[in-house]
């Protein structure tokens, strides 16, 4: 992520089927048909991705920029450490409300307070308050 932010570049459907383990052990983002070149940090607004993995103003069409990825990011985490995907509801309304509240069901209770604290980061509402990659990069659980 760093790599393709450094290019201005925002993914926009970060999702385990995008994320690829090569034989080196090496995360690959793969499936770029969707990402956007920012010009300047804010100026995407396209509803655009899979929605459980969807960010809250992406959902809301607003202005949108690398954080947007942060927050898949924290949803594949949630899904690699639980098997469940961090905001999951069989009626599509009901989905995004969980969404837009970030309300996902806690972590397993062995799950080490750095790995639930990274997540809890990453998939925060308030862009303001989510972690960059920067930021994750830097956290302790790394």
């Amino acid at each position: 992520m760093q790599h393709y932010n450094a290019r201005n570049i925002v993914h926009r459907d970060i999702k385990p089927e995008n994320l690829m383990i090569g034989n080196d052990g090496r995360v690959r983002v793969c499936d770029f048909g969707i990402a956007g070149k920012l010009k300047k940090c804010g100026d995407l607004n396209k509803q655009i991705g899979s929605v459980p993995y969807m960010a809250p103003e992406v959902l809301e069409a607003e202005h949108y920029g690398f954080k947007v990825d942060i927050w898949s990011l924290g949803c594949v985490l949630y899904e690699m450490v639980t098997h469940e995907r961090a905001f999951e509801h069989r009626l599509y309304g009901k989905l995004i409300k969980l969404i837009k509240a970030g309300d996902y069901k806690p972590l397993p209770a062995d799950t080490s307070a750095s790995l639930k604290d990274l997540i809890a980061n990453m998939i925060k509402v308030n862009v303001d308050d989510r972690f960059s990659v920067n930021q994750c990069l830097e956290h302790r659980w790394f």
